[in-house]
């Protein structure tokens, strides 16, 4: 067959009239990555129509006549032709749309039964609008959040199999890359333990509304806004409003700004400023001058010389003599006492400036299944290294809980946990040990 009775679809996907099936979709595909669908809407139509047309040419039987005449490419009478894809899916996305604003969705199965509803609609049994449909639902996920887009992205994505069928977001354009860029953070997004997944969920569902959060959470929870923002940047574009969180950092600072000035400190004397900036070493030399004290201060007895000891030593059951390992009660002197009494305040007032370890995460502990299937119960200490950035350090098993699997599920979920540092007298984080105790029993869940 020349090249001039060649079937026009046929020469669009240049392919040969000896052509299979598997051909035809290799061409195919072939050219769909050369077309961006948004900004070439005709050249894509026209691709769609020549590969339709192909697949039915390769799936009908035929046989060669001795004088075949010239093969033209089928034309459908105008009685019959068929409605314009594009104008279809317009209709049913402004219908979807329209009905979202009118009873907005509430759950994932009201989601679910929208879209089953418009893909079952006679309208969408032609193929081309059928994907210009789909690739619409892209197109409105990827333009951003909307009311009832929670329930709608998971919907969709269980609906088209774009989980499993990447291929299919390929073919729409920027709305295709942003729509997998979520699906990707949502399965990262499931996988979170359980009481990870309260914390999340709870941000994003504030995130989604105009209520102004109170000021503790602003300042406790930030942090982890802005923690989400940087790993879920798609997911938060599509089903939260993220102009939320800009006008939570606004709130936040001017919260902060709101804050009472702290009173300015009085000078310190040198003496207490070394105190404050190295309290232990400060008091081993207290102990160590108070040692020294009670040996040179303490009382001798008077040496007399009886007849039959020797010089300067006094005899057994003199005044002065003392047994061997015996002590004596010496009496204490206001100066003991007092001194005594120093030392105890010192330690009470380093002991206090101390700011110990807080929880910045607490820890997500999951309870072994087998475990609780033979009733294994306990309670666990765990003594973790907070470090001066609030991770936790070394991890280490204080006190058994009697079973080695709940012990390993408590080192587990201790070294998950993020910490607010320990702090010293001068206000600076330290490393400091911090014991977590975690609790097994038959009513955890």
């Amino acid at each position: 067959m020349s090249s001039e009775t060649l079937p026009s679809f046929l020469a669009a996907l240049e392919l040969s009239p000896a052509a299979q099936e598997r051909d035809v979709r290799r061409s195919y595909a072939q050219r769909l990555k050369q077309i961006d669908q948004e900004a070439d809407p005709r050249g894509f139509q026209a691709l769609r129509d020549a590969y339709e047309a192909a697949l039915n040419w390769v799936r009908s039987p035929r046989e060669e006549p001795m004088f075949a005449p010239p093969v033209m490419a089928p034309v459908m009478a105008p009685e019959v032709a068929r409605a314009d894809p594009s104008a279809t899916a317009q209709e049913m996305l402004h219908a979807l749309s329209h009905s979202m604003v009118a009873q907005p969705l509430v759950n994932l199965r009201m989601a679910q039964d929208r879209l089953h509803a418009a893909l079952d609609d006679p309208r969408l049994l032609d193929l081309d609008a059928r994907w210009m449909f789909e690739g619409g639902i892209a197109v409105l996920i990827a333009e951003g959040w909307q009311p009832g887009h929670q329930f709608l992205v998971p919907a969709a994505i269980e609906i088209f199999r774009w989980r499993v069928e990447h291929s299919r977001l390929q073919g729409f354009g920027r709305a295709g890359q942003v729509v997998d860029g979520v699906v990707t953070e949502l399965d990262l997004y499931e996988q979170h333990a359980p009481d990870l997944r309260l914390s999340l969920d709870k941000v994003m569902r504030l995130l989604r509304g105009t209520e102004r959060p109170e000021v503790q959470f602003l300042m406790t929870h930030m942090q982890f806004v802005e923690h989400i923002a940087r790993a879920y940047p798609h997911l938060v574009h599509v089903i939260t409003n993220p102009r939320n969180i800009q006008q939570w950092r606004e709130w936040e600072a001017q919260a902060i700004a709101a804050r009472p000035a702290p009173a300015p400190e009085k000078p310190q004397h040198w003496l207490m400023r070394i105190v404050d900036r190295r309290p232990g070493l400060i008091l081993l030399a207290m102990l160590a001058l108070a040692f020294v004290l009670l040996l040179f201060t303490a009382p001798k007895a008077p040496e007399r010389p009886v007849a039959g000891a020797p010089a300067g030593m006094p005899a057994a059951g003199a005044p002065g003599a003392a047994a061997p390992h015996a002590t004596t009660n010496k009496p204490r002197t206001p100066a003991d006492v007092a001194r005594e009494q120093g030392l105890k305040a010192g330690m009470e007032a380093i002991s206090a400036a101390m700011a110990p370890a807080q929880y910045k995460r607490p820890p997500a502990v999951d309870y072994p299944a087998a475990s609780q299937r033979l009733g294994e119960t306990g309670k666990a200490l765990i003594r973790v290294m907070v470090r001066r950035d609030g991770a936790p350090g070394e991890v280490e098993v204080f006190q058994t809980s009697g079973h080695d699997k709940l012990d390993r599920a408590a080192l587990d979920g201790v070294r998950g946990a993020s910490f607010v540092p320990a702090r010293g007298p001068d206000g600076q984080p330290i490393n400091a040990w911090f014991i977590v105790p975690i609790n097994f029993t038959q009513d955890r869940k």
